[in-house]
């Protein structure tokens, strides 16, 4: 899986916030653009007071809500205007939510940004708004090398195939274990992508 960091840009509210204080993090769980202004509803993390009116000055920020807010966690609705905004709608995308972003960096999984075309005018138009992107390559299935290994060789002997091109037994066979073994194995590693799947 490949992950895209965005550094957000600094007239943005969830980069300077984010900026500033170092312990806070978001959880933007919607993200809506209305015409110059956008909708973003999140979580603010490690929060006190202190950030609630900063954000309330910022001038990007047109209005701002608290939904609720418990101790160091509070649920906000702000309508601002960003320029990440501006290039959401050039690029014609929408950002994956939920999202985080932790010291002015959102971290988004590229699976929707399926075309390099339209990757590559994202990337260009986050550099014009004051921003920088850097793709990843990221582990985030779990498994053990070990693990991943099998899984690779089994994908590529057509184990996972319809119908299959090698048998349990041939694949235990070519990798020197128990059929037996192998399917527990098998069956550990399916179970450990499949939850991280529906995360």
């Amino acid at each position: 899986m490949y992950i895209m960091r965005v550094r957000v840009p600094r007239q943005c509210w969830i980069g300077r916030i984010t900026t500033k204080y170092r312990n806070v993090s978001l959880k933007v769980y919607s993200y809506v653009k209305m015409g110059d202004e956008t909708l973003i509803n999140a979580y603010v993390y490690r929060s006190g007071s202190g950030v609630i009116k900063d954000l309330e000055e910022l001038p990007c920020v047109k209005k701002l809500t608290v939904i609720s807010g418990k101790d160091d966690i509070f649920a906000i609705r702000v309508v601002c205007s960003c320029p990440l905004s501006d290039v959401f709608s050039k690029t014609m995308t929408i950002p994956p939510v939920p999202f985080e972003v932790s010291n002015g960096v959102a971290n988004w999984d590229l699976s929707d940004f399926d075309k390099v075309n339209i990757f590559n005018i994202f990337r260009d138009e986050a550099k014009k708004a004051g921003g920088s992107i850097r793709v990843v390559k990221k582990k985030v299935d779990g498994l053990t090398e070990r693990q991943r290994e099998v899984l690779r060789i089994a994908i590529s002997l057509g184990y996972y195939d319809y119908p299959r091109k090698i048998t349990l037994s041939e694949l235990a066979s070519k990798l020197g274990v128990s059929k037996a073994s192998l399917s527990e194995m098998l069956m550990k590693i399916e179970s450990k992508v499949i939850k991280k799947y529906f995360e």
